[in-house]
């Protein structure tokens, strides 16, 4: 008899690699066996994603925060949009437990629009803050956890991959990663309009015009979306009514859907408390 002697098992080692590349994190997995041979990791889309990541946050964070006593010398923090002055209000307001307790339904699926009860609030809660003239239905109302997963899973519905959404700039940095990671949408900046009456230190220099939208959709093909931030993110700026009633009858013309964020709706500034 004869016996063949087995080769000892491949024995694969997985090696990640983080390297930090303009202020933001780049990371990518690999499988590398005894011979030198390697396989990548997880998918094109993965690692595209990550390219789409925002740097700002990075930065931001990287730096000393200002302290009036221990940090007098650190930085204001601008660039992300926590109202720090509602822990105050907010944090007694969530401690209080519900008066009717946790119910066993809480605990099994729920409808995935949301739930009629929070829906139902949420119309009330839309009608005050932005001061509709009524309420929305509540069945026209679908609840997602988070802005950006919204947006992500609205604009997954209205385009394809390769579809065309345009934004005024100047416009939310992480737009890009929100609509591009996963839903491969692409992002065309509409600049403001070559003639106008305004300044760069005016708000109208930054109003969207019909004008500046009909160049950016004739330079790009397949639009099929304009993300609107209002007010707009990061300027504050809130368009008047004429310009809104421009840009509705731009993207009627061209059946180009309309979103807009206005997760800043219920912010209030100026000496009269205006929303």
């Amino acid at each position: 008899s004869s016996s063949t002697k087995r080769a000892p098992p491949h024995t694969p080692t997985v090696t990640a690699l983080a390297s930090s590349l303009g202020g933001s994190t780049r990371s990518s997995s690999s499988l590398s066996s005894e011979d030198g041979d390697a396989k990548q990791l997880g998918s094109k889309r993965g690692k595209n994603a990550v390219k789409l990541l925002p740097s700002y946050l990075t930065d931001a964070r990287s730096v000393e925060q200002y302290h009036p006593e221990d940090c007098p010398h650190g930085a204001l923090q601008l660039s992300v949009a926590e109202n720090q002055m509602l822990e105050d209000l907010l944090v007694p307001a969530l401690s209080i437990p519900p008066k009717d307790g946790f119910t066993s339904d809480l605990i099994y699926y729920q409808q995935t629009q949301g739930r009629p009860q929070i829906r139902s609030v949420m119309s009330q809660f839309l009608h005050r803050t932005l001061k509709l003239p009524t309420p929305p239905n509540p069945d026209g109302l679908t609840l997602g956890a988070g802005c950006n997963a919204v947006l992500e899973n609205l604009c997954f519905c209205l385009a394809d991959a390769g579809d065309g959404v345009l934004i005024p700039t100047p416009y939310y940095a992480a737009f890009e990663f929100d609509l591009g990671s996963r839903a491969g949408l692409n992002i065309i900046p509409v600049e403001p309009p070559a003639t106008t009456k305004f300044s760069p230190d005016d708000a109208g220099w930054y109003y969207p015009t019909s004008e500046a939208l009909e160049t950016a959709y004739q330079n790009n093909p397949n639009v099929k979306i304009l993300l609107l931030s209002h007010p707009n993110n990061p300027l504050g700026v809130c368009y008047p009514k004429h310009v809104l009633e421009d840009i509705l009858d731009w993207a009627e013309s061209r059946e180009v859907h309309i979103v807009s964020d206005e997760i800043y709706g219920g912010s209030v500034y100026g000496e009269k408390g205006e929303a």
